[in-house]
């Protein structure tokens, strides 16, 4: 790996070099508690 290695999706293990818009759709395994947390990225990202 290098500096600018953007590394792997920790849900679903999409290569995120060669990806980099990759949005993991696989949220039935989201831990509830991170839910608020996703929907904020979620309305950051549309700004």
């Amino acid at each position: 790996c290098s500096e600018d290695c953007k590394g792997l999706c920790p849900v679903c293990g999409e290569n995120l070099n060669e990806h980099p818009d990759h949005v993991c759709v696989i949220e039935k395994d989201i831990d509830p508690r991170f839910q608020d947390l996703l929907k904020l990225k979620e309305m950051l990202g549309n700004q």
